[in-house]
């Protein structure tokens, strides 16, 4: 039975608080990463305000080490030398609209029936967004364009191919340094992308020229009016490249800001027990903050994406006869287990996470990578409607129009990632996925 708008508001007036309170219930564990760092490793900080936090960074030692003569003079007292950087908070948002008949025929029942399956859809969206970005360099890109030609079908390169592209998704394609192509296009993308050609179909052809020029192999794709204000991912923090700066600091200036990075000079190669090694032998060296990273201690993992999982249990296979793990005889049934059920190297586990990129694996101390929260997930307040919905407004400029017959409602988180101390930490590019894991065959 339908209620009167009296009966709407108070409902509204409570489900910003009821709804507001299940958003971390609701947190889509299988975004892995962003899963991660948001619920479990909030960053430490004091100089903050809305557009970032400063960040104290140890770049040198403290040089006031030495030795002295009986009655001699002891060293010359000198200090750590700290270097402030800086995160820049990027805001993630998604909307929701949902008919004032929906509102009114569900009367009370809002809350339970409507607004948790809308909320713990549009979160799961938000989080899958957000975590494509985890392993990104801040940029934002989705894809990478292969063939630019002047139609509507869009060749993207891999390793990401289409995979990140959405129906109906609304995009821009800009350069390298971020300038948009054409003369402000954007591009929505049609149902029936083709994943294993790696194209899509736009609603309007590729722009071929315009104020930013016509669109050219190696563009990137991004979110409209999102170009470069994606979280700093793991790509960005975790680099050796000294032209790349590190949360407003040089890398050729600090070179404690560099990580360590095995790559292969874009050619890939096969993954194997020798890479493993070289990581964890290279990090026992004394970095950074001049101390042993590796210990008994020290919760290193590694982190990568199913294809490589499926590589790394492939090893058994050729390292001989008896070491594939045919493994154990269960229950009275007698069942057979020819898999694995925890998958480690050198005692250290794996998190498999299927937006890492496929020719990508990272293995470091993960309590080195924070979380910098300046709003945490939840509601936009509207202006007068605290409760998190507000009515659509079909008004032009001039003052001419209505107002729909709708409520929207925003979702929204405003943080980044950030790390201290970029050293403990290896990045093996260049690794090849092919007759691996594949979500699109």
């Amino acid at each position: 039975m339908a209620v009167d708008q009296q009966d709407i508001s108070a409902i509204q007036d409570i489900e910003r608080e009821y709804v507001s309170n299940q958003i971390e219930q609701w947190y889509p564990t299988y975004a892995m990463f962003i899963n991660l760092i948001q619920t479990k490793k909030k960053g430490e900080y004091k100089d903050i305000n809305g557009r970032g936090a400063f960040i104290p960074g140890r770049m040198y030692q403290n040089a006031g080490a030495g030795m002295a003569a009986e009655g001699g003079l002891h060293p010359v007292a000198s200090s750590n030398k700290y270097k402030r950087m800086q995160t820049t908070f990027k805001n993630y948002f998604i909307s929701g609209r949902l008919t004032q008949a929906t509102l009114l025929s569900q009367g009370k029942n809002v809350i339970g029936n409507v607004m948790p399956d809308n909320i713990s859809a549009d979160l799961a969206t938000l989080a899958q967004l957000a975590n494509e970005d985890v392993y990104q360099d801040g940029t934002g890109v989705k894809g990478i364009v292969d063939a630019a030609t002047s139609t509507t079908n869009l060749v993207l390169k891999l390793p990401i191919g289409a995979e990140y592209m959405k129906p109906y998704g609304r995009y821009n394609i800009v350069t390298t340094g971020l300038v948009q192509r054409g003369t402000g296009q954007t591009y929505i993308v049609q149902p029936g992308i083709d994943h294993l050609d790696r194209s899509v179909t736009l609603d309007t052809a590729v722009a071929t020229s315009g104020a930013g020029g016509a669109v050219a192999a190696g563009d990137l794709v991004v979110q409209e009016n999102s170009a470069g204000l994606a979280l700093s991912g793991l790509k960005l923090l975790l680099d050796n490249s000294t032209s790349v700066s590190l949360q407003g600091l040089s890398r050729l200036t600090y070179d404690r800001l560099r990580s360590i990075v095995f790559s292969n000079s874009g050619t890939p190669r096969p993954l194997s027990t020798a890479l493993f090694d070289l990581a964890r032998n290279t990090l026992m060296f004394p970095r950074s903050n001049g101390k042993e990273v590796m210990s008994e201690f020290s919760p290193f993992m590694w982190i990568c994406n199913p294809a490589m999982k499926n590589a790394y249990e492939q090893l058994a296979q050729t390292a001989g006869a008896n070491s594939y793990p045919l493994k154990r005889f269960d229950g009275k049934l007698q069942n057979l287990d020819l898999g694995y059920d925890v998958i480690s190297y050198g005692g250290n586990k794996f998190m498999f996470d299927p937006h890492c990129p496929n020719t990508q694996m990272y293995y470091g101390d993960w309590n080195g990578i924070d979380y910098y929260e300046f709003d945490k997930w939840g509601f936009v307040n509207y202006t007068g409607k605290e409760y998190g919905m507000t009515f659509v407004n079909g008004f032009t400029n001039g003052g001419v129009g209505a107002m729909y017959d709708a409520q929207v409602y925003t979702l929204a988180f405003r943080g980044n990632i950030a790390v201290r101390d970029p050293g403990p930490f290896v990045r093996i590019d260049d690794l090849d996925p092919s007759g691996f894991a594949n979500p699109f065959i």
